[in-house]
């Protein structure tokens, strides 16, 4: 774990009667600091070594192990310090989204460890939580690098401080694996320990076959606009490439969202469709094109449909989160009086064989 200072924007000015200014109190190595961390490992920022070092403090066993770790060994705070899963810390700021989510899906037995920094009030700088039941060490954000792609971090204070910083993996001969708080270490042999949580993995993840890999493609059908009647619905049909294996032969090739009434000048559906797919493993450069082929169609007071035209998007099948709008093509008549009647009479759902149409 490393973090630098960049710069101050601002200087502290001189002040009469001081040797030196404020700002050059500090030196260069106390905004500079980088360790080498083991998992649940105690660092005690400047506050708590002030607290636990006074023993009326500490009342509860935990506590106590912390007054006497102080009492008994040399620890010099700097910037740099952590909150083990004993300390039941929970990070003060939720307003990153992302960190929100994270920990309302792991779960309840997990292990968790934050790396912090003292920066005149701390911050949170990296969460690592630990899934006993899975193996999974889960870090955000993710490891990252001081020279390549840091971490920023702003303080605004009298003057504007600005920081890096990064988390990169370190391994050793022996690394320590986290473990649970109950867990026994068992000497001797231990095949058929392994063998059950392989067994146990493979039920709970579906590794693809050799060359191949997975992909899991999800389809939101989100509002409709600028349509000329009510009771709009979609209709939609997804062509796969030749290579291209469905993981779950249950799963549907062809689908359609509700029917939806004009709301504030849109037709809403929120309509999800979910494939997972096995596919070729083409390398780099090579890729892949997913079709879905659309149709927008009305039903009147008759219960006949109108035609109110088709689309097509080709999607690239790799990992990407992508948002777009598609516009709608429409098969007339002649004229407007002529489509008029037709639908008026007899409405004019047309058969169009879209994938030779958009080919």
């Amino acid at each position: 774990l490393t973090i630098r200072k960049i710069n101050s924007l601002i200087d502290v000015p001189f002040l009469e009667g001081l040797e030196q200014r404020l700002e050059d109190t500090k030196s260069e190595n106390d905004s500079n600091e980088t360790r080498v961390i083991s998992w649940q490992e105690k660092i005690f920022s400047q506050y708590e070594k002030h607290y636990y070092r006074i023993k009326e403090n500490c009342r509860t066993d935990h506590q106590k192990k912390y007054y006497q770790m102080l009492k008994s060994e040399q620890h010099t705070p700097r910037l740099l310090f952590t909150y083990v899963d004993e300390d039941n810390y929970y990070p003060a700021d939720q307003d990153n989204h992302s960190q929100v989510q994270l920990s309302l899906l792991t779960p309840a037995k997990r292990q968790s460890m934050h790396l912090m920094a003292d920066l005149g009030r701390e911050v949170l700088l990296f969460t690592l939580t630990w899934n006993p039941e899975e193996g999974i060490l889960t870090v955000f954000p993710d490891f990252n690098h001081i020279t390549i792609n840091p971490f920023y971090q702003e303080m605004r204070e009298t003057n504007l401080h600005m920081y890096h910083y990064a988390l990169e993996k370190s391994f050793s001969a022996d690394p320590v694996i986290p473990r649970s708080a109950k867990q026994i270490t068992l000497r001797g042999s231990s095949s058929a320990l392994k063998s059950s949580t392989n067994a146990a993995n493979k039920e709970r993840f579906a590794i693809p076959k050799q060359l191949h890999r997975n992909l899991l493609f999800l389809l939101e059908i989100v509002a409709a606009s600028n349509f000329k009647y009510d009771g709009i619905h979609i209709r939609y049909r997804i062509d796969l490439p030749d290579d291209i294996k469905i993981a779950n032969k249950d799963s549907d090739l062809i689908g359609s969202t509700h029917a939806s009434k004009q709301l504030d000048g849109k037709w809403h559906f929120a309509h999800c469709h979910e494939l997972l797919l096995n596919l070729p493993d083409m390398g780099e450069g090579l890729s892949l094109c997913l079709n879905v082929y659309f149709e927008a169609i009305s039903i009147d007071s008759w219960c006949r449909e109108r035609y109110l035209g088709h689309s097509h998007l080709s999607i690239p099948m790799r990992s990407q989160i992508n948002e777009t709008s598609i516009n709608f093509v429409q098969l007339t008549n002649l004229g407007v009086m002529a489509d008029e009647l037709e639908v008026y009479l007899v409405g004019n759902h047309r058969r169009v064989d879209l994938v030779s149409f958009y080919s």
